[in-house]
């Protein structure tokens, strides 16, 4: 083709050069036209036909010969493809998703959302060990799948202040880079920054709210819906891609009474969202197994009066130091029953202190007082909040239950309150907890004996209403066991999901969603290890390792030094 083009050429702009030429001698011979009438009443001088045409063939010199230049336009529509514009579906791009955590059970959570140059991931948390894990402090993602993508990365989405949502990014980011943007709540970004004073190093932190809209990257638009969890500020995830709408709920309830001045569940703008089209869901699934809906915080409240009203003793209430809602109660029926507060172990007091500048814990002036002061409030008079809700040894609560506390101490008469539930792996640690608060005399109050408890999970109808909100073609439950996920499974399918548009995925497994919306569970795997955090190394931990050091623990350790 480039031939034949290039003997047209030749036989035709040749020809029409010369008559240029020739046209320019001419031109150039002829005399100047005087001034007209209609020249410019100023002084500007008008250029000459002779200055024209000089300047006309300076620039056509200084052009690339036109030959040349048509011989480039075709070579190169021969050679390359035309990319799509930003935003548009290309056909040879599938959009992944891709979990790295989160789906085999609660915690670690992260997945990963790719579409050609573009990625964005959502959550970067923490799992805490089993008890048959000794030596490791907690467990955390694999990223190296994204090691030689970290220039595709456009931005960390934290949907709430949990750690098994951001508790990894002291480890995770300076392999990923210190500059990644990370977008966080308020009160999730108060708790992150404030973690990150532990370890150091620059973060690029940025707060959102339900009306911030994200572009990351050319490819990903970024919206957020607020919806309740047992700790403020919690939202859900819109990501806008070329190949479809999808929403990562995050951890959520409905809850139409959360405590303090908290705002309940965005049910109209999930509704709205069912009206635009959604291609996909990743749901919690966390308490699908659980029938009817979830309990109000409001509930709870009730139940915990009941307890401020009867006790005529210290109460010590122990609970999970992410339970930042149920702080906010207790602090409230404190002070409804003239009784002064402590908080003791440094996570509960970092966080109450960051709830407090943000306003999410609202108390009179006096009510919160150093742990120190605990020994002088009359003991009808004092309200402590401390954690190890999980019976962990070292916890504040079980150095309390034997007696070991520097300052805060109970003894029969006073009241114990364990308002959390108890975690898979811990119900051992949990029972030796209580039997050893009895043991000093104390009344032991937990959820077998009061409804003290809502979880921070929908259970099995809010998961059913949130999907006939939102309309989803396909169903992808996540963060659960993966006996929760299948039960999620068929409670999408009871309300009208067809059984091929669920997928029920493993920690790696690749989705694939194509520009036609057409969704499928990709052959490929993406490898991942067991990462564990002991102090400030980070090792991958082998089934081995942990036999070895079961065997330690268990038998302890002879050493023999001697001299030489």
């Amino acid at each position: 083709m480039l031939n034949k083009l290039d003997q047209w050429l030749s036989k035709n702009v040749s020809g029409n050069n010369q008559k240029a030429q020739n046209n320019t001698t001419q031109n150039q011979a002829q005399p100047q036209n005087p001034a007209s009438p209609q020249q410019p009443a100023n002084n500007q001088i008008q250029p000459t036909n002779q200055q024209n045409n000089q300047n006309q063939g300076e620039r056509k010199n200084n052009r690339p010969d036109f030959r040349h230049r048509m011989k480039n336009f075709i070579s190169n529509k021969q050679d390359k493809k035309v990319n799509p514009p930003p935003n548009m579906p290309n056909p040879s791009n599938k959009l992944k998703v891709i979990p790295l955590g989160g789906v085999d059970d609660t915690t670690k959570n992260l997945v990963v959302y790719e579409y050609g140059n573009d990625i964005i991931l959502i959550d970067c948390g923490i799992a805490f060990p089993a008890e048959d894990m000794p030596g490791v402090d907690y467990l955390i993602p694999d990223v190296d799948y994204l090691m030689d993508k970290r220039d595709k990365i456009r931005g960390l989405i934290i949907t709430h202040g949990h750690m098994d949502h951001y508790g990894s990014i002291p480890w995770i980011l300076p392999k990923l880079g210190a500059n990644l943007p990370i977008y966080a709540s308020d009160l999730a970004a108060a708790m992150i920054k404030e973690r990150q004073k532990e370890y150091g190093g620059r973060i690029n932190l940025n707060v959102y709210s339900d009306k911030t809209k994200l572009h990351l990257g050319h490819n990903f638009e970024i919206e957020f819906y607020r919806v309740n969890h047992n700790v403020p500020s919690s939202y859900g995830v819109v990501v806008k891609t070329p190949v479809g709408l999808l929403i990562q709920t995050g951890d959520w309830k409905f809850d139409h009474s959360p405590p303090g001045n908290e705002p309940a569940a965005d049910v109209g703008k999930i509704a709205s969202l069912g009206t635009r089209g959604v291609l996909a869901v990743f749901a919690d699934s966390t308490n699908a197994y659980a029938p009817g809906y979830q309990k109000s915080e409001s509930d709870i409240k009730a139940e915990l009066d009941k307890i401020f009203q009867q006790a005529t003793g210290r109460i010590i209430s122990t609970l999970f130091s992410s339970h930042l809602g149920r702080i906010q109660q207790l602090v409230s029926l404190a002070e409804k029953y003239g009784r002064k507060v402590v908080f003791d172990g440094m996570s509960i007091r970092k966080n109450a202190e960051i709830m407090r500048k943000l306003g999410y814990l609202q108390c009179k002036r006096g009510t919160i007082l150093d742990r120190t002061e605990f020994r002088r409030i009359p003991r009808d008079k004092v309200l402590a909040i401390l954690p190890g809700a999980g019976g962990q040894h070292e916890s504040a609560m079980a150095r309390v239950s034997r007696g070991e506390h520097q300052y805060i101490f109970i003894e029969a008469g006073d009241t114990a309150v364990l308002t959390s539930s108890v975690v898979p792996g811990t119900a051992r640690m949990v029972e030796s907890l209580i039997d050893d608060l009895y043991r000093r005399g104390a009344e032991v109050i937990d959820c077998q004996v009061m409804d003290i408890h809502a979880g921070g999970h929908a259970k099995q109808e809010e998961l059913k209403m949130l999907l006939r909100l939102l309309k989803p073609k396909y169903v992808i439950p996540f963060f659960g066991n993966y006996s929760h996920r299948v039960i999620h499974g068929r409670l999408a399918h009871a309300i009208g999901i067809p059984k091929k548009n669920i997928f029920i995925v493993d920690e790696g497994q690749v989705l694939e969603f194509s520009s036609a919306g057409e969704g499928r569970i990709s052959d490929q795997i993406v490898q991942t290890k067991l990462l564990a955090v002991d102090g400030n190394r980070v090792n991958e931990i082998g089934e081995q390792v942990m036999k070895d050091r079961q065997a330690l623990a268990a038998g302890g350790v002879f050493m023999v030094i001697f001299k030489v």
